[in-house]
């Protein structure tokens, strides 16, 4: 079995795998063969560490002739190999296990007839492995002893694309360096990612996108950006993309072209600050689970000489203490997203007026524009309506209480009351003057019957009207004195 790892304290590797069976009889005299490993890219500059694992079967430790050698700088000449004590470059195949100075129970001095080794090729001088080499040959053969080699593993410090941008959170509404970051609608956070290139090769088509969260105001969104080499073809400034594979509510999309490969790994090659604001728009708020503002990105393009593509998220920085100092910490910074109150808390707005009428005829139709200064935590001017009359039924005076609402863009709703006060205090106007007449008989009993209309009275020579009531409505009363 091998077992591939990572281990970020280490150099990226090229591993290639030989799988299978080659063999040698080690009875017909002298027998050479060799197999080639292609495809892998080392390291483009310094020094190319080398390192091989090999298992195989049958090799006798008393037998000699044996040998595993290697190509060197694809010149059809070959190095042969050692590992240690145990064995030399005309017998290297004697039944050992060397794998790094582990404890082995039980230690057998044969080890029933199998080879397991891991080892170091030195390369000094980048002698047998040259920079940038994608290929080499293995040779092996023997004249006595006889042997199968069933795996070989070949792994040479290699072309990893590895850009890195770090990820942080540089202000809350202009506060720099926020401890425990916290939004409210409206409200905004700054934040800034620096880029390297931490790997052994320059990368191509390389982009930087940062998805915005569906809680940002899109429409807000500022940013500015540095870079320090010279762009070239594929090279674009930041845009915003509404596109919503990109992220639930856009992204921020920078085509950085093709990214070069510092002498420094610690160089900045470029850096991006943007501004988000947390969205006031109540459509999208009364829809939202999350109660944080939770924000990434991912680097994308392609190895300029391994061709691997990759897409790599952002780190918010390096652990300072403890067991993993120096290891990467993954983002994304999560932002506390306080909105429950934002959306429940109702719109303002003045009382109306009063209002004193003399009739009920003068009261007004409703007016929407007698709500002032209606207002709500959004910005957005609330919507006023009227809503219904209600009188306490009395007359002289009459209390007609008029109510109009005031509902926000979250949908609270508020009820403003207009008093509206119905009073005829002016007394009905009488001109003219009623003829005296006379009339027979012997008592009160035979005096003509008091009018009761004031068309009656009309009629008999008076003018009569009044500002709120028509005739029909007036009632009219009379009172007979007697003068003796």
């Amino acid at each position: 079995m091998v077992i591939v790892y990572e281990n970020s304290k280490m150099n990226w590797r090229d591993i290639t795998v030989f799988d299978g069976h080659a063999f040698v009889g080690g009875t017909g005299g002298a027998e050479r063969f060799s197999f080639d490993v292609a495809g892998f890219n080392a390291v483009l500059g310094g020094d190319v560490n080398i390192k091989l694992g090999v298992m195989a079967s049958e090799g006798e430790r008393n037998f000699t002739s044996d040998y595993l050698e290697i190509e060197v700088l694809n010149t059809g000449t070959y190095q042969r190999l050692t590992h240690g004590a145990t064995n030399s470059d005309s017998n290297f195949f004697t039944s050992s296990i060397l794998t790094v100075g582990n404890v082995r129970n039980p230690s057998l001095f044969n080890n029933t007839g199998v080879d397991i080794l891991m080892f170091d090729i030195p390369n000094i001088g980048n002698s047998i492995i040259a920079n940038g080499q994608n290929a080499t040959s293995f040779g092996y053969g023997s004249s006595s002893d006889g042997y199968a080699i069933f795996n070989l593993t070949f792994a040479v410090d290699a072309y990893v694309p590895e850009p890195v941008g770090v990820l942080t959170n540089t202000a809350i509404n202009g506060v720099p360096n926020p401890v425990n970051p916290a939004l409210e609608p409206g409200e905004n956070a700054d934040f800034k990612i620096q880029l390297t290139n931490r790997g052994t090769e320059a990368i191509t088509s390389t982009a930087l996108t940062i998805p915005i969260p569906t809680s940002v105001n899109a429409g807000s969104l500022t940013f500015n950006n540095n870079i320090n080499f010279a762009p070239s073809a594929g090279y674009s400034e930041p845009v915003y993309d509404s596109n919503t594979n990109l992220g639930p509510n856009g992204a921020i999309v920078w085509n950085l072209g093709t990214f070069p490969l510092p002498a420094n790994p610690d160089t900045i090659l470029a850096d991006i600050s943007f501004k988000i604001t947390a969205t006031q728009d109540c459509s999208v708020l009364n829809d939202l689970i999350d109660t944080e503002i939770i924000t990434n990105g991912f680097l994308s393009g392609t190895g300029a000489v391994s061709n691997i593509s990759f897409n790599t998220e952002l780190i918010t920085g390096y652990e300072q203490n403890g067991a993993c100092i120096g290891e990467p910490i993954p983002a994304p910074i999560i932002i506390v997203f306080d909105y429950e109150s934002y959306i429940t808390e109702p719109p303002t707005a003045d009382i109306p007026a009063p209002i004193n009428v003399q009739c009920k005829t003068d009261v007004p139709v409703p007016d929407i524009s007698v709500v002032t200064n209606a207002s709500s935590n959004s910005g957005i001017p609330p919507t006023v309506l009227f809503d219904s009359d209600t009188s306490n039924g009395n007359t002289c005076p009459e209390i007609i209480t008029r109510r109009y609402s005031v509902t926000d863009d979250c949908s609270n709703v508020i009820f403003v009351n207009q008093t509206i006060t119905v009073n005829d205090t002016t007394v009905p106007e009488i001109s003219g003057i009623i003829a005296e007449s006379t009339e027979e008989g012997c008592s009160i009993a035979d005096t003509p019957v008091p009018v009761s209309t004031v068309a009656d009275l009309e009629s008999l020579g008076l003018a009569i009207s009044d500002n709120c009531t028509d005739d029909t409505s007036l009632i009219v009363t009379s009172e007979d004195i007697i003068t003796i």
